[in-house]
């Protein structure tokens, strides 16, 4: 009994500080992590028979042991195998906030207003900078993208796209009974749509659009003068987009030198085509369990890829295709996109969308997987940790208990 409110005790800690940690560089980030993995391996005999048993678990495991294998019998990688191991602390990280808010649900509700006031702060950092020049710490805007608290790495809008949805249950729990919850609901999305428009990250901006627009069908728009209200705000918000000379330059040059979308729709000859193409070759060439993790970026280096039916076959050499599904495929093959698809299903098995907080789980998880158009690899400890937050807080929500908690 000792030892269980201690793992209980010590996993409360780690996992409310990952809110925080997601902001503080990777080091931070996967520090915590690994600290959480080894809280719950120093304590597995302690841990409820019931959780380990989740065939979501299972499908994890599984997925997490193909990836070691891939990078074995492949050319040895040091680097590749480290890659693979340490996908156990995405799924240790789902497992701790499953054990920990069952525990109790007040560290549920913990965890969502920490990430709230994060998010808040991110979102009022990247104004300063976008408005000032810098942010509060004294970082420039630069490269013509907002980086916010992140310092070099540009994936403020991204971080805000993922975490947005998540942190907007906050107004359904705590102020579910207030008349005017959806107005402010709305207000709120609406602001961080903004906000991640002005960051400068296209495919963020373009997913929560599309959040937000998935989001409200799902809720069920009840007269036409509210779809009149959103489609107003959107034009709004494009028109604003991009009346931003700064922004539409930028728009221009990834529109045209990266997606080839010139007059002639030529996205195989862009830079992302190149990308595409390439992880396309590769998949072909090891179909069964790819090249391994992080073995990419050698892969797509390799001269026997310099044919590849596009003119910016020169610049197909980087660390991952941008993409989920391509970046699946080649570096674990047909197993591990079939046990990756396995996995979301069990993940989302049981989900009712006629429970308003799961429309929010399930936009939420859709935005962090969207399978079309370029992304940040799932693989990578920052981006991983986005994901893996959002499993985390939907598989606790599929508990009977979260209802009862909650009076859903």
């Amino acid at each position: 009994m000792h030892n269980k409110i201690y793992l209980y005790d010590i996993l409360k800690y780690f996992i409310l500080f990952i809110p925080i940690s997601t902001v503080l560089g990777s080091f931070v980030l996967n520090s915590n992590l690994v600290l959480i993995s080894l809280t719950i391996l120093f304590h597995i005999f302690v841990v409820p028979k019931k959780y380990l048993k989740d065939k979501w678990l299972i499908a994890a495991f599984s997925f997490l042991l193909l990836q070691i294998f891939s990078s074995l019998i492949n050319e040895f990688n040091v680097d590749s195998l480290v890659r693979s191991i340490s996908f156990a602390k995405f799924i240790f990280l789902a497992l701790g906030m499953n054990i920990l808010f069952n525990y109790n649900h007040k560290n549920f509700l913990i965890f969502l207003r920490i990430l709230f006031f994060v998010v808040v702060f991110v979102m009022f950092d990247a104004s300063v900078q976008y408005f000032f020049g810098e942010n509060i710490f004294g970082n420039p805007y630069r490269s013509e993208r907002l980086s916010s608290i992140f310092g070099d790495e540009y994936i403020v809008g991204s971080f805000l796209c993922k975490m947005g949805f998540l942190i907007s249950l906050i107004f359904l729990f705590k102020l579910k009974n207030f008349k005017y919850k959806n107005i402010l609901l709305f207000l709120f999305l609406m602001t961080l749509l903004l906000i991640i428009l002005i960051t400068g990250d296209r495919m963020p901006s373009l997913l929560f659009l599309m959040g937000i627009t998935v989001f409200y069908l799902f809720k069920g728009l009840k007269d036409y003068k509210n779809f009149l209200l959103i489609f107003l705000i959107y034009i709004i918000c494009i028109v604003m987009f991009f009346s931003n000379p700064i922004v539409s330059k930028r728009f221009k040059e990834i529109s045209h030198e990266r997606y080839g979308l010139s007059k002639n729709f030529d996205i195989k000859n862009s830079q992302w085509g190149a990308h595409f193409l390439t992880a396309w070759e590769i998949f072909k060439d090891n179909p069964i369990v790819g090249v391994g993790s992080k073995n990419f970026r050698i892969e797509s280096c390799l001269a026997k890829y310099e044919d590849i039916e596009s003119s910016s076959a020169k610049k197909r050499c980087t660390t991952h295709p941008h993409n989920i599904i391509l970046e699946i495929l080649s570096e674990h093959g047909v197993l591990g996109m079939v046990l990756f698809l396995i996995l979301i299903y069990f993940i989302l098995k049981g989900i009712k969308l006629n429970y308003e907080h799961n429309i929010f789980f399930l936009v939420s998880l859709l935005i962090c997987i969207w399978p079309i158009g370029t992304s940040g690899s799932i693989f990578t400890t920052v981006n991983g940790t986005f994901l893996w937050l959002n499993i985390g807080v939907l598989l606790y929500s599929k508990n009977k208990d979260f209802f009862i908690n909650n009076k859903l």
